[in-house]
């Protein structure tokens, strides 16, 4: 029976990230060419993106990443998140390991298997806890309410990890990240950033998601 129940529960999770991604069409969002949800298979096809993810590429130290290297990634991806927020989808799960590297370089944002849209609850939704701690808001970490601004302080921590070229809180246990984030309002170690972004890493890191800025406006 849990077996059954947790193939269930996979597939209605496939179901919803499908119907997210058959409308998508971007070139900084990864491309949904079909599905399979008949038993025993499940799987989703996307295009296939030969660099693999960011999240690969920043740790790689032999691999020189520069300024206008970070800058190119950061436009892609708020180019991808700018056409997620115009269909009202709150990716929820945004991290360097869900950016992918096109060969020409093209950073595209995948993943939305926790993807949300806003249509049912205004501009808000309140849920339990999801996507990644290290990189998840406050709020959301807070299971307050939150809107597509809890995806611009994922991007902030993305922004952080394409300069410091290491993971958020690597030294530091989930339940540690959860509770230092949301009551003592900790953020990676900002001197890591370079000096072009550190602005605009501020910005996103504000407690109060109303502080942070659009995607649309970092472009």
């Amino acid at each position: 029976m849990k077996s059954r129940d947790g193939f269930e529960n996979i597939k209605q999770q496939m179901i919803v990230e499908a119907s997210i991604m058959i409308n998508l069409k971007h070139p900084n969002i990864v491309e949904f060419m079909g599905s399979c949800i008949s038993p025993p298979h499940l799987f989703l096809v996307t295009e296939y993106l030969s660099r693999g993810s960011l999240q690969s590429l920043i740790q790689d130290l032999d691999i020189v990443i520069e300024a206008e290297h970070i800058r190119k990634f950061a436009l892609d991806t708020c180019q991808g998140m700018v056409y997620l927020q115009a269909f009202k989808i709150i990716h929820r799960d945004l991290k360097t390991h869900n950016l992918l590297i096109a060969e020409d370089w093209t950073i595209k944002v995948c993943d939305f298997g926790l993807s949300r849209t806003m249509s049912d609850a205004g501009n808000t939704q309140t849920m339990t806890a999801c996507g990644t701690p290290s990189w998840a808001a406050p709020e959301v970490l807070n299971e307050q309410r939150y809107s597509s601004k809890a995806d611009v302080y994922s991007f902030g921590i993305c922004l952080w990890e394409m300069c410091a070229r290491e993971k958020p809180f690597v030294n530091m246990t989930t339940p540690q990240v959860i509770l230092s984030v949301v009551t003592s309002g900790l953020r990676p170690d900002r001197n890591k950033v370079h000096p072009e972004f550190i602005n605009i890493v501020d910005a996103c890191w504000k407690t109060d998601p109303h502080d942070r800025p659009y995607f649309q406006s970092m472009m």
